[in-house]
């Protein structure tokens, strides 16, 4: 009995240690199989991944900074060249880049505004006209230096691009500007010069405006809301004015102020929509400071020019 008893513990131990075995196969195999599983949803999350990129076309919008490149072939990697085809996965959202508008245009309404004002106080103050018949080429000269120097600080410097050096480059550009602009006004005497940036102001509020929307501003249709808009202004600035002064301007300087607004108003909306799509100017979202900077010069620069032709055909 007692090797019956034995034999019988024998066996149930080997039992056990069978079914003890068969269970650890059977965990094994379920690992295993978990195991395949995780890396055929890894598999196949790559392949959806790989095709995601294959089918990703490149942005409007290039995310860019000038500051940050060691030499000269790494400028531009911290912004849209780091990523494959030199573009990120980012495309233009109004609902999200008109803040961006928003702001840049307010800094450049806020801008013009203030140049236009100083402009018509020099204007219309005896003494001050004067002042800058006399010695406007001492203070317009280093003016011009001024801007200047501002342009490669903005687009070099990441300092001048920060608050608050940021604000203190865009005041420095408004009393440059300003300066200049005062200094040919009087020097040619016309008043061609303020209409054109009151009207160029107007518009810009009226992108303010839309950009509190969600209107798109790469579609053609912005075009003709600037266009229109810059050529009612023009009437009603002049209309008022010859009600007021009664004075008549003349043809020439009327042709000239209508082409020479509406022209401008065009490059502003080009120049706005360079800066959107990222392809020769490209900045970052946090660039307002130097996109407000880009569209406040180039407006101010171009009424420079059409007043210097105009002087230049007076002469003649």
């Amino acid at each position: 009995m007692p090797k019956d008893k034995e034999i019988n513990e024998n066996s149930n131990e080997v039992q056990e240690n069978r079914i003890t075995e068969h269970s650890n196969e059977d965990t094994a195999n379920e690992r295993k199989s978990q195991n395949n599983e995780i890396h055929i949803d890894m598999t196949r999350l790559g392949d959806d991944v790989k095709g995601t990129e294959n089918e990703r076309k490149n942005p409007s919008i290039v995310v860019y900074q000038f500051y940050g490149a060691q030499n000269q072939n790494d400028w531009g990697m911290s912004g849209g060249n780091a990523f494959d085809n030199g573009a990120p996965p980012l495309e233009y959202d109004p609902k999200t880049r008109n803040d961006f508008v928003r702001f840049v245009f307010i800094i450049v309404f806020i801008m013009l505004m203030c140049t236009a004002s100083f402009t018509v106080l020099v204007f219309i103050t005896p003494d001050m006209k004067v002042f800058f018949q006399r010695i406007g080429l001492v203070i317009g000269i280093p003016a011009m230096i001024l801007i200047i120097g501002l342009s490669f600080v903005m687009s070099c410097s990441e300092c001048a691009r920060k608050m608050p050096c940021n604000i203190v480059c865009l005041v420095l550009a408004v009393i440059g500007m300003s300066t200049i602009v005062s200094f040919i006004t009087v020097h040619y005497n016309t008043e061609i010069l303020m209409y054109a940036m009151l009207a160029t102001a107007v518009v810009v509020f009226v992108c303010i405006l839309l950009a509190c929307s969600n209107f798109d501003f790469t579609k053609w249709f912005i075009y003709v809301i600037v266009i229109s808009t810059a050529f009612s202004v023009i009437v009603m600035i002049i209309g008022v004015t010859t009600l007021i002064t009664n004075t008549h301007m003349k043809s020439l300087d009327l042709g000239l102020l209508i082409v020479g607004t509406l022209i401008n108003v065009v490059i502003l909306v080009l120049e706005l929509q360079t800066i959107l799509g990222g392809r020769s100017v490209e900045l970052h979202e946090d660039d307002y400071a130097m996109g407000a900077f880009l569209l406040y010069i180039s407006i101010v620069d171009i009424f420079l020019q059409f007043v210097q032709i105009l002087g230049i055909l007076g002469d003649t």
